[in-house]
């Protein structure tokens, strides 16, 4: 068995994904393409030629893989290497960036059909507590303190106006 920390975090099945990427559904496009500048590359020769490995490494005596996929393709012409190798490069980069796409375009599709549902939920629950502070007499913690908060200003307004009172009164029976 494979194991790295690579391994034990990544979500892709390498073995899979490496059979899918030389699936005639996806060599088939990329034949098209290079039969624009080579009319010899067909189907069977670059399934042949064109070889997808995932790289591996020597980890405590253990073979361990990358996130990298190297791709080598053989032929006697070197330019045609070349171009074979980046025209596959950019045609599974771009295969590559639309899975991603569909897939989060999949996951938002699945958000948003659990919305509704979770909005309607939320509702609910509000009423629910709404009707709980209204039976139990509750109200909101912040309307709470603020009512605390106004009725000590008026207490301390009313103890300071009853000692301006006193301070009034005992200097005027002073004075007389």
């Amino acid at each position: 068995k494979v194991g790295s920390s690579v391994e034990d975090s990544s979500m892709v099945d390498y073995p899979t994904l490496l059979r899918v990427l030389k699936r005639p559904k996806l060599l088939a496009p990329l034949v098209q393409k290079l039969e624009t500048q080579y009319e010899d590359v067909t189907y069977t020769k670059l399934n042949a030629q064109l070889k997808i490995n995932r790289i591996t490494y020597a980890k405590d005596g253990k073979e361990a893989g990358t996130k990298i996929i190297e791709f080598t393709y053989q032929d006697k012409d070197s330019a045609k290497i070349k171009f074979v190798l980046n025209t596959a490069s950019k045609y599974y980069l771009e295969y590559s960036r639309q899975e991603r796409l569909k897939q989060t375009t999949r996951g938002m599709a699945y958000i948003d059909s659990q919305l509704p549902a979770l909005r309607m939920r939320v509702d609910k629950l509000q009423r629910q507590l709404q009707l709980l502070r209204q039976q139990a007499n509750l109200s909101l913690p912040d309307q709470t303190s603020r009512s605390f908060a106004d009725q000590g200003s008026a207490i301390g307004s009313q103890q300071v106006s009853d000692g301006f009172i006193q301070i009034i009164f005992t200097g005027l029976q002073a004075s007389l």
